[in-house]
């Protein structure tokens, strides 16, 4: 009988042995992505600051933000990740490289993702006969994200790339969300204002301006 105790007891002993050196490789392997993606993430903090004053290319964001993919799962940075790849997405003006599918793959676990919804509008956007959509996303995005300024740079852009077939209602919310900007956020906002400008086709561009002057006298680039 104390045979089998004894045995009972090195198995228990044995299966928390295993246990210990699960979680203690666990975390050494945890500890290891956090740093590495820690030195990732300070490189992207500069990049990002970069491609902000012109030094970067929309380009070179575009390559940093598709090394931010892999990261977007891995636990303990996932986060931190998601919100890196949202801030690259700022300085991508372009429609995303984010599909339909994609957009809502993270929706139907983030439904307040604000800028998932923005990238859904822009995705959206781009499909025959999905204007209704890509509006209804831009505006659950305001819903979902209505003060962070990287997602309310998304809006602006979406917006602009349909100026000319947006309507009153839209314009309204565009007007009302540049005017928070500018008032809250100052030169950074005008910097990021001159470069969303600079990758319109002249005509709309005159146009929007032309109708920025019109809602603000005081408008400037």
């Amino acid at each position: 009988m104390s045979t089998v105790l004894d045995m009972g007891v090195q198995i228990k002993r044995a299966a928390f042995s295993i246990v210990l050196v699960v979680m203690a490789c666990w975390l050494v392997y945890s500890g290891t992505q956090f740093v590495r993606f820690d030195y990732f993430h300070r490189d992207f903090t500069a990049e990002l600051a970069a491609a902000r004053t012109g030094e970067r290319s929309e380009d070179d964001m575009l390559a940093v933000r598709e090394r931010l993919t892999a990261w977007q799962n891995t636990p303990g940075v996932s986060y931190l990740a998601r919100t890196d790849y949202r801030d690259a997405g700022t300085i991508i003006v372009q429609p995303p490289i984010t599909s339909m599918q994609e957009a809502a793959a993270v929706l139907k676990v983030d439904p307040v993702n604000g800028q998932a919804w923005v990238d859904l509008a822009k995705a959206a956007r781009r499909e025959p006969n999905s204007r209704p959509l890509a509006l209804a996303a831009w505006q659950m995005s305001a819903i979902a994200a209505p003060r962070e300024y990287p997602i309310m740079l998304g809006r602006i852009a979406f917006l602009m790339g349909i100026w000319r077939t947006a309507g009153p209602e839209q314009k309204r919310e565009f007007f009302f969300e540049t005017d928070l900007l500018r008032a809250e956020w100052g030169a950074p906002f005008r910097a990021d204002w001159r470069r969303m400008l600079a990758y319109l086709p002249d005509e709309q561009k005159e146009a929007l301006e032309d109708e920025m002057r019109a809602h603000n006298p005081d408008y400037k680039r």
